[in-house]
């Protein structure tokens, strides 16, 4: 474990551990209070009160992704970090970030070449439209007309398209920095965007194998950037159009999913399922072990 701030001197409360790096410029953390020293009530700039109440109306929508999603990172510390640098170069899970006080949705400067902008994990990997509209008109339908069968490629299907709308909607939460930032980090932000388009199998990729249930007989090693390439490109993709929403007297633009076309989101998750036994083959290890499970409904 390597202190990224090694200085005693700095007057840091707060912890940012490292705990997973999804692509060069994405990695996941966590904040814990310095137990040495005491935590402060109040933080200039940030009122804990109201982060504590928008949080609890916020996961008041996610718990019900439970019941799809598995590991979802529900902490209201959970972080997801954004920057231009390549952070695989720069660190590794493990390592530790002293901080004064919890920087979210605003940049922080780690050294004089590496700005990190720090924001809520719930807010970023789990936008409102996944935890309401997808879930109520997507899965829940699936969910109660699939067949035994079903179940394997079920969990692959809502962790797929949970992981593809993630990523459709990042662009999104660069609405939640100030104005004034945007202005000054516009040329970092389109760069992360952009290379966040590059990396976009890879945030699948981390995505899925951090939420999908693994056991036994379905491993992570079945799910190689290969087959996950194989699994997004016979996934249909949900039609997708922009709204216009005004807050604070700023017009913004909101990504909007709608359901598969014609409604009928069972047949959307049949045609996935036939798509993905023939692109995989009967050879695939995820192949056989579905075939080798489906014995036992015969």
């Amino acid at each position: 474990m390597m202190n990224l701030i090694d200085s005693e001197s700095e007057a840091y409360q707060y912890q940012l551990e490292i705990n997973e790096i999804w692509t060069p410029n994405l990695v996941i953390a966590k904040y814990s209070a310095n137990l040495n020293k005491p935590r402060r009530i109040s933080i200039i700039g940030r009122d804990e009160e109201d982060d504590e109440t928008e949080y609890n109306q916020i996961w008041g929508e996610l718990v019900s992704l439970k019941s799809y999603l598995n590991n979802i990172l529900s902490d209201s510390e959970d972080c997801v970090i954004f920057s231009l640098n390549n952070l695989k170069d720069l660190i590794k899970p493990g390592d530790i970030i002293k901080i004064e006080h919890p920087y979210y949705e605003r940049p922080y400067k780690l050294n004089e070449n590496t700005t990190l902008f720090i924001f809520h994990a719930y807010k970023v990997l789990y936008p409102k439209i996944l935890a309401k509209k997808i879930k109520e008109l997507i899965f829940d339908p699936i969910n109660d007309t699939k067949r035994p069968g079903d179940l394997l490629f079920f969990k692959i299907y809502t962790t797929l398209r949970s992981a593809d709308i993630s990523f459709k909607k990042l662009g999104e939460v660069w609405d939640l920095i100030s104005f004034d930032d945007r202005e000054r980090y516009y040329n970092d932000i389109s760069a992360i965007k952009y290379n966040l388009e590059r990396d976009y199998l890879e945030y699948i990729r981390s995505y899925f194998i951090h939420h999908f249930p693994f056991d036994n007989l379905i491993t992570k090693e079945m799910f190689d950037k290969k087959t996950i390439h194989k699994l997004i490109d016979n996934l249909e993709p949900l039609r997708m159009m922009k709204k216009t929403k005004k807050e604070d007297g700023e017009i913004k633009y909101i990504l909007d999913i709608k359901p598969p076309k014609g409604g009928d989101v069972y047949k959307d998750f049949e045609i996935f399922k036939e798509k993905i036994m023939t692109a995989l083959g009967g050879d695939h290890p995820l192949i056989k072990a579905y075939l080798n499970s489906m014995i036992k409904f015969t």
